[in-house]
């Protein structure tokens, strides 16, 4: 699951609270790699991005499970200082909402 700090961790667990007549245990991680690990060595399910776990569906050591509800999608914000210092950030910023624009278009 998501780090507890996150806006899908929250929305997670409060539609579990509301639906689920038994207690409901979540683990957060921060890291992707760490959350697809735990999946394939069977402590849990995990909402993961398909995009991270192509290799993982591909080799079937992870599968998708069809549920009645998703979380919303994800959203994500960039903020830097446009100032010269911070020139690697600003061509990163610039790489991230390019490939952005890749997705969509091959969506």
């Amino acid at each position: 699951m998501y780090a507890r700090n996150t806006t899908p961790y929250q929305e997670v667990e409060r539609y579990f609270t509301k639906h689920n007549n038994q207690p409901t245990r979540f683990y957060s991680a921060s890291s992707l790699s760490a959350s697809i690990r735990l999946a394939e060595s069977g402590v849990g399910i995990a909402m993961l991005p398909k995009e991270v776990i192509a290799y993982a569906l591909n080799n079937k050591t992870l599968k998708i499970i069809d549920a009645d509800w998703t979380p919303n999608p994800l959203q994500f914000s960039v903020a830097y200082l446009d100032t010269p210092i911070n020139l690697m950030t600003i061509e990163a910023a610039k790489l991230t909402f390019e490939a952005e624009e890749q997705y969509k278009a091959f969506s």
